[in-house]
């Protein structure tokens, strides 16, 4: 999963033209304005990934050609604990 949110993070950067300096770096300034942490400290590019894909929809646990896989605890998705696998 890790590997996943670091190839997003990669093509966010190349979308808006910076480079790229790992998944534990801070998001750059002009664009982190409404992405804090609850401790106020700026979010890094593994937390802002992490909470863009915990929003996201994935219509029937499915999203362009992969598939979310989510880990299950008494016949109960478990909504937090998931692995994107390709279909």
């Amino acid at each position: 999963m890790r590997e996943f949110r670091n190839d997003i993070a990669r093509q966010i950067c190349a979308l808006i033209g910076i480079d790229y300096e790992g998944i534990e770096s801070q998001v750059p300034e002009d664009y982190k304005a409404c992405y804090r942490t609850h401790g106020g400290d700026w979010m890094t590019w593994n937390d802002l990934v992490y909470r863009l894909l915990a929003v996201t929809n994935f219509d029937g646990d499915k999203w362009e050609g992969y598939k979310v896989d989510f880990d299950y605890e008494n016949d109960q998705k478990i909504t937090n604990k998931f692995r994107i696998i390709k279909v």
